[in-house]
């Protein structure tokens, strides 16, 4: 064999080698962006779920992003306020947990007939949800600050009520304007 030759196979073996190397690495950046949307999609429904909780996950999408987006103009001593009240419904909601975990742990025929209690509909209708505090950026606040907050969207009157629909027909107008100047560029 020539030393052509030789090398010419060399380079096709390096350039197989290299493609399953590129093919690795893309399948394990896939993995990685499925595990990061997993957690987000988690995220966003234990978010949404504060929604549900508050019972005004039926409230138009405007209105709640106009509310989330009054976050940022809120007095600290009210934050120090919602942060108690979360701490406190976390502690109920966690103590209901364990209670429930504790009569399955005893009754092995309730907990195999127990079932999901949310559909995908529902799943992602919380993801939905949750995704108007990602709008607001928020999503990152402590989860107690964001129910005690949520809590007391139902003390607002139906004036504020308003201008949070307002707010966010505004933000949501002004969001999809950027998008449409982004694709035509």
């Amino acid at each position: 064999m020539t030393k052509l030759a030789k090398l010419s196979e060399r380079v096709n073996y390096l350039s197989k080698k290299l493609a399953k190397l590129e093919r690795k690495e893309k399948i394990m950046q896939i993995k990685e962006n499925k595990a990061k949307r997993k957690k987000r999609a988690v995220h966003l429904f234990i978010l949404g779920n504060i929604f549900k909780y508050a019972e005004i996950d039926n409230i138009e999408e405007e209105t709640l992003i106009g509310y989330c987006l009054s976050f940022s103009k809120i007095n600290p001593l009210k934050l120090e306020q919602y942060m108690t009240i979360g701490k406190q419904v976390l502690i109920e909601k966690e103590a209901e947990r364990q209670e429930k975990a504790k009569k399955l742990k005893n009754n092995i025929v309730e907990k195999s007939k127990e079932k999901m209690n949310f559909s995908k509909k529902e799943y992602s209708r919380m993801i939905r949800l949750g995704a108007v505090f990602e709008m607001a950026k928020i999503d990152t606040v402590e989860l107690a600050v964001l129910i005690g907050f949520i809590l007391d969207f139902k003390n607002k009157s139906a004036v504020e009520e308003n201008n949070f629909h307002i707010d966010g027909k505004i933000f949501k107008f002004e969001r999809d304007k950027k998008r449409k100047l982004k694709k035509e560029n």
